[in-house]
């Protein structure tokens, strides 16, 4: 009984993933064999702070793999090849340990994906149940203020809001 519990464990690891802690993924953050995945929005990947966290970016050495890129809306055929490529280049690769953060949501459908493409051995960092997030080193990108996500801009203009317009060089 044991020996089949032990088995179901493992199997649903493998198959569902595994979450991990704030101290292991501390020690696998220069692990070559490990590779860290951030799936939320890219904007926050840049260093816009909009899920509330205690600090801005994206974790230092993560990689982005967005699930909003996953959306069908945005994928056809040509661009499905175009993403598997870039993937690739990423390092997001079946010999390696994935690990993915974001929301449920997002690493649910960065999962998926990654499964239909033979990835296999993939964990997640949750920040929600890891309040201690703020011992990893993140990062921005510089000037990332600049690189303004376009529904800023979009409700900016909808609301009318001049100081947008004026820093966009319109008024």
């Amino acid at each position: 009984m044991k020996k089949i519990l032990f088995l179901l464990i493992i199997l649903s690891t493998i198959l569902l993933g595994k979450d991990i802690k704030t101290n292991e993924l501390l020690k696998n953050l220069n692990n070559p064999e490990w590779i860290i995945v951030d799936t939320r929005d890219s904007n926050e990947y840049n260093g816009w702070n909009l899920s509330n966290l205690k600090i801005n970016g994206h974790i230092k050495g993560a990689t982005d793999l967005s699930a909003n890129w996953l959306k069908t809306k945005y994928l056809n055929s040509n661009n499905k090849e175009i993403l598997k490529q870039r993937v690739l280049e990423k390092g997001i690769i079946p010999e390696k340990n994935i690990v993915l953060y974001g929301t449920s949501t997002e690493m649910k459908d960065v999962e998926k994906y990654l499964k239909e493409n033979g990835v296999k051995n993939i964990y997640f960092y949750d920040f929600e149940k890891n309040k201690d997030y703020d011992r990893l080193p993140f990062e921005t990108y510089k000037n990332y203020e600049i690189l303004v996500p376009a529904t800023w801009v979009k409700n900016a203009m909808d609301k009318n809001e001049i100081k947008v317009l004026k820093y966009l060089g319109e008024v």
